[in-house]
């Protein structure tokens, strides 16, 4: 009796533990607003192998502040922002009109607007060789 229960015990407490290592991953996957089809692909690889089912993903969605059709879109629309979308939303923006750039991150310092890394400053000249000491 005893094992069964300390089976029972484990068993539920790995079910709760894959669950939550679920919904950090989504919140994770979330944050910018956007869900990228490969990060669609990871989530359903774990929910396979785990065994999430989608009542359980689509509560945790809501509880995300998503609905499964943002889900399904791929990006979110409307409502409530959540992460970062809800810090960057509070930004004062130029041009208030255009949702075409609702879910862009700034370009970090140091980057250019194309988003690569911006050029290194060239580097000083090299330093002339140490003088020999003086002869004694």
């Amino acid at each position: 009796m005893l094992t069964l229960t300390l089976t029972l015990t484990l068993t539920f407490t790995l079910i709760q533990v894959q669950r939550r290592e679920y919904e950090v991953m989504l919140k994770a996957v979330l944050a910018d607003g956007q869900v990228h089809p490969l990060e669609k692909a990871m989530l359903a690889d774990y929910a396979e192998k785990h065994a999430v089912r989608e009542d359980e993903h689509a509560w945790i969605l809501s509880q995300l502040g998503w609905s499964e059709q943002d889900w399904e879109r791929g990006r979110k629309i409307g409502g409530r922002k959540t992460g970062i979308m809800h810090k960057l939303s509070r930004v004062p923006d130029d041009d208030n009109d255009d949702d075409e750039h609702e879910h862009e991150l700034p370009v970090p310092v140091g980057a250019s607007a194309e988003g690569r890394p911006a050029e290194p400053p060239p580097r000083p000249p090299p330093r002339p060789p140490p003088r020999p000491p003086p002869p004694s």
